[in-house]
């Protein structure tokens, strides 16, 4: 993990210095290109402040230790999917019945709105995003691109980005912290084409 996060770090760290000694060098740039160059800072800085927090997430056995009680995997669902509203423009919709398992509750609902973020990063903008729980599963469809069959074995590792993926934002560790709260959990992930596509299906079962 160390190993990976160093390789990952490394590119929004040299982003952001080769940025500010441009502004320290250059203090007559034009205001336009100040300002290009210090929104480029702010978003390499926000990637930053992901990385960091997800590094931690995957580093840390909160999750492990944390006490388990009955929960509803619908009730997590609707809360991940109400948060998710306020803040995309992609219309959800949740098929979903009283699912009991045994969980840590915010754990869960993190794992959901991992899934959840990921869908509307690869969906077109207000396109449909699906959500379904019943029996321990959960699942969430979007109307993407799919995922490659030769990237479905691989999607949930830590900072894998498929060729499709490496041109949107993000640390390439959304997935690979869904598998860690599923894996603690005594459950499993997977990936699916979506039918009838385009699309993809991402989604873990859990004991219930």
């Amino acid at each position: 993990l160390v190993h990976d996060a160093a390789h990952e770090l490394r590119t929004p760290l040299t982003s952001v210095t080769a940025n500010i000694d441009l502004l320290a060098h250059a203090p007559a740039l034009p205001a336009d290109q100040r300002d290009e160059i210090l929104s480029s800072v702010r978003t390499a800085l926000r990637q930053l402040g992901t990385l960091f927090t997800e590094i931690i997430e995957l580093a840390t056995d909160t999750h492990e230790n944390a006490e388990h009680v009955a929960v509803d995997l619908a009730e997590i669902a609707e809360r991940a999917v109400d948060d998710l509203r306020r803040r995309a423009d992609n219309p959800v919709t949740v098929t979903a019945t009283t699912s009991v398992v045994s969980g840590d509750a915010p754990a869960l609902e993190r794992a959901v709105a991992n899934l959840l973020g990921n869908a509307v990063k690869y969906s077109p903008p207000r396109s449909p995003i699906v959500v379904r729980v019943a029996a321990g599963t959960l699942t969430v469809t979007d109307a993407g691109p799919g995922i490659s069959a030769e990237d479905r074995s691989r999607v949930f590792d830590r900072f894998h980005r498929g060729v499709d993926a490496r041109a949107q934002p993000g640390s390439g560790l959304g997935l690979a912290i869904v598998a860690k709260i599923v894996d603690d959990h005594g459950g499993s992930v997977f990936v699916d084409e979506a039918r009838p596509g385009p699309g993809a299906v991402v989604g873990f079962r859990l004991p219930n």
